[in-house]
């Protein structure tokens, strides 16, 4: 299929998503046809696509089509990052005042935590890493975070209690629980020699929204950090957690 054809396929989804979502009921496959201005064929080849994964049901009766919760369920996602990026962004500008150090946030995905927005003005260490970026469970301290306070971690370490991390001395299991115990981790020289990251987790009433960190280098940001360093890394992960009605008891 030619790129055109392409970014024609998925105009035509989007554009049917949007109907079915105005509909005030269930929809024909001629209704659908007829307002895209396409054959029976193309409509049909559409719907059949967005019903095998997951986004339309039909009704047994008629036949009609309508949307299902799995579009609620994403557009829920897209609200809960949205408040969790405009809350830390007032935090954030704070935090690097604080330490001067560059400071990132991120949201959890299956395969690790994506970084959404990077926070640094002038200095002495640039980060290259830019939003858009996944770090994974074991090799970062976002990652770590993310995994010692969500409902995985206990899955982990009842599979695999005594396997070790790439990055720690800990197992698996103990080093989730010093984590948790703390409320934050590092990881020097995961990511990139010579730099370290702290990080700590942001909760809403409902569980994980994601993490803040400092990023410097290692003599600006040492293993284990400053007292300082924790105390501020925690403190701006409580103003965001508070601003999005979590409850900063999670974090020990």
């Amino acid at each position: 299929m030619g790129k055109s054809k392409s970014v024609e396929a998925v105009a035509t989804t989007l554009s049917l998503i949007e109907y079915l979502a105005s509909a005030p009921a269930p929809v024909r496959l001629k209704d659908v046809a007829d307002h895209l201005n396409i054959p029976g064929s193309k409509a049909h080849r559409h719907l059949s696509t967005l019903k095998a994964h997951g986004y339309l049901e039909q009704e047994d009766a008629t036949g009609r089509y309508y949307l299902t919760a799995k579009l609620m369920y994403l557009g829920q996602s897209v609200a809960n990052q949205s408040d969790f990026l405009s809350a830390a962004r007032k935090v954030m500008p704070r935090l690097y005042q604080n330490s001067g150090l560059a400071v990132s946030v991120g949201v959890i995905e299956d395969a690790g935590v994506r970084v959404v927005d990077i926070y640094q003005e002038r200095t002495s260490v640039e980060i290259t890493t830019w939003p858009g970026a996944l770090f994974g469970f074991d090799s970062s301290a976002q990652g770590r975070v993310a995994a010692a306070f969500s409902l995985r971690a206990e899955a982990c370490d009842a599979k695999n209690p005594e396997s070790t991390t790439p990055i720690s001395k800990y197992s698996v299991a103990e080093e989730h629980r010093l984590i948790r115990e703390r409320g934050w981790a590092d990881a020097p020289n995961a990511v990139l020699q010579g730099i370290n990251a702290i990080a700590a987790p942001v909760f809403r009433s409902d569980g994980m929204a994601g993490t803040i960190s400092m990023i410097g280098g290692i003599d600006q940001l040492p293993s284990p950090p400053s007292e300082q360093q924790i105390q501020a890394v925690k403190e701006a992960a409580d103003s965001i957690s508070w601003q999005i009605g979590g409850d900063r008891r999670f974090i020990a």
